[in-house]
């Protein structure tokens, strides 16, 4: 079965073109599964993405994709073999890093393989170098986020009867985000509640199929943040517009400092001191705002949420040996959820 993330980006490199339901959905068809499953097996015989392109656009037949790649593969073959022997002749001999005449083997190998390495280049980072633009975006995003949530969630205070109104205050988050960050915290609840060792945890976590200790940590997630709403009145809501600020603060350190898992979609992403200087500058800003604007309660409730989110990444991360937009998403919905519930406590 193949990752979500896998799954997206061959969508990304028009590979696959799943259909559209009305409300946006993705809807994979027999025939999707199909392409899903000759991608895959094609990729597996390290067919490059250009030529499976290629193929599937008619524009080479399979046969002669399938030739070239078998050319390219006993070549390699080829040259792995000298390089094996020559590895296994270095042992015999003894050899030390100070003594090692490179021409001495290099001889030994193929033509090709005798011609000069080309310098790495180092990986792009689009990131690197502009920190203070990633930090005035994600304040954008994160603020729109929750003035939107809050805006509507007092429309429908002042509009709708309480309960609707506690319904709509819950499931705003859930809605704005397209459901992604609820979809990791239910995969989340399956792998960590499942109390099995870490390799069939992590098999849990990569299974789109939802487990029982999902459905019930959803349950329970609904029960308490419905409960917290409903006992809100408008001036509370002001802080809506804050609380999706720090959760997202939290997601977005978690994902840059700590050490992701092997399938994550972060996992090509570089550590970098200036981004985790832009994201804490936010969250302190985040902070301020809410003690100045709103007075140390709401100080309290963001700091709360923080501490909720810190818990949550730090038992997940111990217990799967990495973080993953699904561990991010888990963290961010309890974060949120424990945010109502302080805001209750402290109304």
């Amino acid at each position: 079965m193949l990752p979500r993330a896998s799954i997206r980006f061959y969508e990304i490199e028009g590979l696959l073109r799943p259909a559209r339901k009305s409300n946006g959905y993705r809807y994979y068809s027999e025939e999707d599964a199909l392409t899903l499953e000759k991608i895959a097996f094609l990729r597996r015989l390290e067919l490059p993405l250009d030529t499976i392109r290629r193929v599937q656009s008619g524009e080479i037949p399979l046969s002669l994709a399938a030739r070239q790649q078998w050319e390219t593969l006993r070549a390699r073959q080829t040259e792995t073999a000298h390089a094996a022997e020559i590895c296994g002749q270095l042992y015999q001999d003894g050899s030390s890093y100070t003594t090692l005449q490179p021409e001495r083997y290099a001889m030994q190998l193929p033509p090709a393989a005798r011609q000069a390495i080309p310098a790495e280049k180092p990986g792009y980072n689009p990131a690197a170098g502009h920190y203070w633009r990633r930090y005035f975006a994600r304040t954008l995003d994160h603020g729109t986020c929750g003035l939107i949530w809050g805006l509507l969630s007092m429309l429908g205070m002042a509009l709708l009867p309480r309960a609707l109104a506690a319904a709509l205050l819950t499931a705003l988050p859930w809605l704005l985000t397209g459901f992604i960050h609820l979809d990791g915290y239910m995969d989340t609840s399956d792998a960590m509640l499942s109390w099995r060792p870490l390799e069939d945890r992590l098999r849990i976590l990569k299974d789109s199929h939802t487990g029982s200790f999902a459905v019930v940590s959803l349950v329970l997630l609904a029960l308490f943040s419905f409960a917290a709403a409903s006992s809100l009145d408008a001036a509370d809501l002001r802080a809506l517009l804050l609380i999706p600020v720090v959760s997202r603060c939290g997601s977005a350190f978690c994902v840059i400092a700590l050490k992701p898992l092997g399938h994550s979609e972060y996992a090509a992403m570089k550590d970098s001191r200036g981004q985790q200087i832009a994201v804490i500058a936010l969250f302190l800003a985040a902070l301020a705002a809410g003690w100045l604007w709103l007075g140390w309660r709401c100080a309290v409730v963001l700091a709360v949420e923080a501490l909720a989110y810190a818990a949550s990444m730090a038992w997940t991360y111990r217990t799967l040996k990495g973080v993953s937009g699904d561990l991010a998403g888990f963290s961010l919905t309890v974060a949120e959820a424990a945010a109502l519930i302080a805001l209750c406590v402290a109304h």
